[in-house]
Protein backbone atom coordinates (compact mmCIF):
# COMPACT_ATOMS: atom_id res chain seq x y z
CA UNK A 1 0.00 0.00 0.00
CA UNK A 2 3.12 2.32 0.72
CA UNK A 3 6.21 3.02 -0.71
CA UNK A 4 9.27 3.16 1.57
CA UNK A 5 9.50 6.99 0.50
CA UNK A 6 5.90 7.70 1.90
CA UNK A 7 7.09 5.41 5.27
CA UNK A 8 9.64 7.34 5.53
CA UNK A 9 7.66 11.06 5.20
CA UNK A 10 5.43 9.99 7.02
CA UNK A 11 7.51 8.74 9.74
CA UNK A 12 8.95 12.48 9.74
CA UNK A 13 5.75 13.59 9.98
CA UNK A 14 4.85 11.61 13.29
CA UNK A 15 8.13 12.75 15.07
CA UNK A 16 7.50 16.45 13.68
CA UNK A 17 4.21 16.64 14.71
CA UNK A 18 4.96 14.14 18.43
CA UNK A 19 2.26 12.15 17.49
CA UNK A 20 1.55 9.18 20.00
CA UNK A 21 3.06 6.04 18.97
CA UNK A 22 3.27 2.49 20.76
CA UNK A 23 6.44 1.25 22.41
CA UNK A 24 9.03 -0.41 19.83
CA UNK A 25 7.37 1.83 17.43
CA UNK A 26 10.67 3.30 16.00
CA UNK A 27 12.43 -0.33 16.39
CA UNK A 28 10.42 -1.43 13.55
CA UNK A 29 12.07 -1.18 9.98
CA UNK A 30 10.53 0.75 7.21
CA UNK A 31 10.36 -2.54 5.26
CA UNK A 32 8.91 -3.85 7.85
CA UNK A 33 6.41 -1.08 8.16
CA UNK A 34 5.68 -1.61 4.45
CA UNK A 35 4.48 -5.34 4.72
CA UNK A 36 2.08 -3.96 8.00
CA UNK A 37 0.88 -0.94 6.82
CA UNK A 38 -2.41 -1.61 4.57
CA UNK A 39 -3.98 1.69 4.56
CA UNK A 40 -7.65 1.92 5.86
CA UNK A 41 -9.38 -0.76 6.25
CA UNK A 42 -8.75 -4.46 7.14
CA UNK A 43 -7.01 -6.81 5.03
CA UNK A 44 -10.35 -9.13 4.14
CA UNK A 45 -11.62 -6.02 2.37
CA UNK A 46 -10.58 -5.83 -1.47
CA UNK A 47 -7.42 -4.18 -2.03
CA UNK A 48 -9.25 -1.47 -4.38
CA UNK A 49 -11.96 -0.67 -1.39
CA UNK A 50 -8.79 0.40 0.74
CA UNK A 51 -6.89 2.17 -1.77
CA UNK A 52 -9.94 4.09 -2.09
CA UNK A 53 -11.11 4.00 1.92
CA UNK A 54 -6.97 5.19 2.29
CA UNK A 55 -7.75 8.42 0.02
CA UNK A 56 -10.63 9.17 1.87
CA UNK A 57 -8.87 9.19 4.77
CA UNK A 58 -5.22 11.04 2.89
CA UNK A 59 -4.64 13.53 5.85
CA UNK A 60 -4.52 11.06 8.58
CA UNK A 61 -2.79 8.32 7.36
CA UNK A 62 0.33 8.69 10.45
CA UNK A 63 -2.50 7.80 12.55
CA UNK A 64 -3.07 4.74 10.59
CA UNK A 65 -0.17 3.31 10.34
CA UNK A 66 0.44 3.89 13.77
CA UNK A 67 -2.60 2.00 14.76
CA UNK A 68 -1.91 -0.69 11.98
CA UNK A 69 1.63 -1.56 14.28
CA UNK A 70 -0.70 -1.39 17.23
CA UNK A 71 -2.84 -4.58 15.74
CA UNK A 72 -0.11 -6.38 14.38
CA UNK A 73 2.12 -6.47 17.89
CA UNK A 74 -1.30 -7.29 19.31
CA UNK A 75 -1.52 -8.52 22.97
CA UNK A 76 -4.65 -9.81 22.18
CA UNK A 77 -5.90 -8.27 25.47
CA UNK A 78 -9.10 -5.88 25.57
CA UNK A 79 -7.15 -3.37 27.36
CA UNK A 80 -4.55 -3.48 24.64
CA UNK A 81 -6.96 -2.84 22.07
CA UNK A 82 -8.15 -0.34 24.04
CA UNK A 83 -5.03 1.69 24.39
CA UNK A 84 -4.35 1.02 20.62
CA UNK A 85 -7.78 2.37 19.58
CA UNK A 86 -7.54 5.44 22.14
CA UNK A 87 -4.36 6.00 20.91
CA UNK A 88 -5.56 6.16 17.04
CA UNK A 89 -8.83 8.32 18.49
CA UNK A 90 -5.78 10.73 19.74
CA UNK A 91 -3.90 10.96 17.19
CA UNK A 92 -6.56 11.34 14.71
CA UNK A 93 -7.51 14.20 16.60
CA UNK A 94 -4.14 15.77 16.84
CA UNK A 95 -4.08 15.97 13.19
CA UNK A 96 -7.36 17.42 12.57
CA UNK A 97 -6.51 20.16 15.40
CA UNK A 98 -3.22 20.65 12.97
CA UNK A 99 -5.09 20.67 10.09
CA UNK A 100 -7.39 22.63 10.69
CA UNK A 101 -6.14 24.99 13.30
CA UNK A 102 -8.11 27.68 15.00
CA UNK A 103 -11.04 27.84 13.21
CA UNK A 104 -11.65 24.14 13.23
CA UNK A 105 -15.12 24.99 15.23
CA UNK A 106 -16.40 27.36 12.47
CA UNK A 107 -15.00 25.97 9.58
CA UNK A 108 -17.72 23.42 7.45
CA UNK A 109 -14.70 21.34 5.67
CA UNK A 110 -13.55 21.01 9.60
CA UNK A 111 -16.59 20.00 10.69
CA UNK A 112 -16.94 17.09 8.00
CA UNK A 113 -13.41 16.07 8.74
CA UNK A 114 -14.33 15.65 12.63
CA UNK A 115 -17.03 13.33 11.31
CA UNK A 116 -14.45 11.37 9.25
CA UNK A 117 -12.46 11.09 11.78
CA UNK A 118 -15.26 9.90 14.40
CA UNK A 119 -16.20 7.47 11.86
CA UNK A 120 -12.83 6.32 11.17
CA UNK A 121 -12.60 5.77 15.12
CA UNK A 122 -15.85 4.18 15.63
CA UNK A 123 -15.00 1.81 12.65
CA UNK A 124 -12.28 0.44 14.61
CA UNK A 125 -14.26 -0.11 17.74
CA UNK A 126 -17.10 -1.68 15.93
CA UNK A 127 -15.38 -4.23 13.71
CA UNK A 128 -11.74 -3.77 14.61
CA UNK A 129 -11.71 -6.83 17.58
CA UNK A 130 -11.19 -9.74 15.06
CA UNK A 131 -8.41 -8.12 13.57
CA UNK A 132 -6.92 -7.30 17.16
CA UNK A 133 -6.83 -11.16 17.76
CA UNK A 134 -6.37 -12.53 14.30
CA UNK A 135 -2.92 -10.82 14.40
CA UNK A 136 -2.05 -11.75 18.22
CA UNK A 137 -2.77 -15.37 17.50
CA UNK A 138 -0.67 -15.36 14.06
CA UNK A 139 2.10 -14.09 16.22
CA UNK A 140 1.70 -16.80 18.81
CA UNK A 141 1.81 -19.70 16.15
Amino acid sequence: MYSIEEIKRIRSFIIAVRLSVPAGFWTVTDSTLQQICNGYGPDRWPESLRKSMTWVFRHYQASAIIHDVCYEYSDGTDLGRNLADNQFWGNLQNQWRLRYGNIRWVNPVALYGLLKIRIAYNAVRTIGKPAYLAAYKKRKE
